[in-house]
């Protein structure tokens, strides 16, 4: 007579390879550090795109002055730009210092970043980055 089935010695060595697996595993897929960081670096890409479409349509310089903690948009003179929904400034404090490359990037009439080279931004674990010529802002 033939008995199918798995020995205990399989069935202690299968939970036991699932419980280290899962120990490597399920922190991946239960941090929101991900998430946040993508949330920020949309934030920070919609900030970079006002700051290039006031400089166009206004016919003035603005800049995006990105530090490890906060950014905030203004005009070349230093003058806080408001908010599009017009409430306050146009600046926000970034959680856990998620960037580590501050840069201020400036934009002419013409959306050109001053000066025409590209910018890249380290958000962890996303790179931000300014084309030269047309200051497209995308994320790799």
């Amino acid at each position: 007579m033939k008995i199918n089935g798995f020995t205990i010695v399989e069935l202690i060595v299968v939970v036991l390879l699932i419980g280290i697996l899962s120990t490597f595993i399920a922190p991946k897929f239960l941090s929101d550090d991900d998430f946040k960081a993508r949330g920020i670096a949309d934030e920070l890409i919609t900030a970079i795109r006002h700051a290039q479409r006031l400089s166009m349509t206004r016919g003035e310089n603005h800049r995006i002055i990105i530090t490890t903690t906060s950014y905030s948009v203004e005009k070349s003179d230093g003058t806080n730009v408001r908010h599009p929904d017009g409430s306050t400034s146009f600046s926000k404090t970034i959680p856990n210092n998620l960037v580590s490359t501050p840069r201020t990037i400036a934009f002419d009439q013409l959306g050109r970043p001053i000066p025409n080279s590209v910018s890249t931004i380290s958000i962890s674990p996303f790179t931000l980055t300014v084309e030269q010529e047309t200051g497209y802002a995308h994320i790799f």
